[in-house]
C-alpha cells in the first residue's frame, strides 16, 4: 500500500452554512474545509468520455491548486446515502483509486466516514476514520451543521429583502447562485 498523509483536506466554496453574523460592509464566509483523518480510501471519479490524459491530470491540478475549482452538481454530494454514492461512482465510470481500499469493497464499506460528490465530469470517493469541519472562525461540530444551514437560509431570505436598499449586504456568491427548491 502506498504512503500517505494522516489527512486530506477538501476545501469547498459557497457552503450554505452560516458561520458568522453577515455585516454590511462584509459578506459572511462560506469556506469550509472537510478533514478527513486517517484516510482508508482515496478514489478520483471521471466521466469515461473524459480524454484519457485529462482524466490522469486533474487529480494533480486538484492537488497543485492548479484548477479554478469545480461546481458540485446538484444532488450529488452525500456522506450517507450508499445509493446515491454507487449512482455517481456508476456515473463517472473510470474510478482511480489512489489510496487504500476500492470502492465498494467489503473494508471500504467499514470506514466510518464515507464521502462521494460530482461536479459535473469529475468527483470524488473518500473514506476515513474520522472527519474534522474547519471554518475560518474555526472546527465546527457535525451537531451544529443542520443549524448553521437553517441560520444560513435566514441570511438568505434577509439578504434578498435588503438587496438594492441603504441597508443591503454587500453581493453573496453563495445567495446570489442560490435558488431555493420549489416544492
Amino acid at each position: 500500500m502506498a504512503e500517505w498523509p494522516d489527512l486530506v483536506q477538501l476545501e469547498f466554496r459557497g457552503a450554505q452554512l452560516l458561520f458568522s453574523n453577515p455585516t454590511i460592509e462584509k459578506a459572511p464566509s462560506t469556506m469550509v474545509a472537510l478533514q478527513f483523518r486517517n484516510p482508508t480510501s482515496v478514489s478520483f471519479l471521471s466521466d469515461k468520455n473524459m480524454p484519457v490524459e485529462e482524466v490522469n491530470l486533474w487529480p494533480q491540478k486538484l492537488q497543485r491548486d492548479e484548477t479554478d475549482g469545480f461546481t458540485c452538481s446538484y444532488g450529488f454530494f452525500t456522506f450517507i446515502d450508499d445509493v446515491l454514492i454507487q449512482e455517481i461512482v456508476r456515473e463517472l465510470s473510470t474510478v482511480q483509486t489512489v489510496f487504500g481500499e476500492k470502492p465498494f469493497s467489503p473494508d471500504f464499506n467499514k470506514s466510518p466516514v464515507r464521502m462521494c460528490f460530482r461536479a459535473g465530469g469529475v468527483g470524488m470517493l473518500i473514506g476515513a476514520e474520522s472527519l474534522r469541519i474547519l471554518s475560518h472562525e474555526g472546527e465546527v461540530l457535525l451537531s451544529e451543521v443542520e443549524e448553521k444551514n437553517r441560520q444560513w437560509w435566514s441570511y438568505w431570505k434577509q439578504y434578498w429583502q435588503v438587496k438594492d436598499t441603504a441597508d443591503a449586504y454587500p453581493v453573496d456568491y453563495a445567495c446570489e447562485v442560490t435558488i431555493p427548491l420549489q416544492e
